[in-house]
């Protein structure tokens, strides 16, 4: 979670939730594994830092969890906005960059039947063409590492 790849006691550039989280989410849309080392201590306790970060990314998949267990990368290659995951009739879109309301996605095979937000589940307009999805977001939270969007594909 450092720069080293065990304990070292001068290095303290740790990363961020933000950041593991995000790495996370990228690595799961490209068909990835994420590993995370996090070396203890010599007397085998983790740095306060670690275990509250850890917590934190703990608390976003306790969230969106669904987005990244058990998935398989998008039809789709990581694009400007983020990543694209899918699980069965589920397609998970992962906003991690831009403040934009609105996101063009590439044209799904299958059309989207609803859409919301991961986190606290409220509705995300839908419109299906035959070039794109565009999404609407009722908001965006820009302060977040990760806003995970549902697409229900229609079967």
């Amino acid at each position: 979670m450092n720069d080293s790849w065990g304990f070292c006691f001068h290095d303290c550039a740790w990363k961020s939730s933000r950041q593991l989280i995000r790495e996370l989410a990228g690595a799961a849309g490209r068909g990835a594994n994420y590993l995370l080392n996090v070396g203890p201590r010599p007397d085998g306790t983790f740095p306060d830092t670690v275990v509250a970060t850890l917590a934190q990314v703990g608390r976003w998949l306790d969230v969106n969890g669904a987005s990244i267990y058990g998935t398989c990368p998008g039809l789709f290659m990581p694009r400007p906005w983020g990543v694209m995951i899918q699980k069965g009739d589920t397609v998970f879109v992962h906003l991690l960059e831009g403040t934009d309301r609105v996101v063009a996605l590439p044209a799904l095979t299958r059309r989207v039947a609803r859409a919301y937000l991961l986190d606290g589940g409220a509705a995300v307009t839908v419109a299906n063409t035959a070039e794109s999805v565009t999404l609407t977001l009722p908001r965006r939270d820009v302060a977040a590492p990760d806003q995970v969007v549902a697409l229900i594909l229609a079967r």
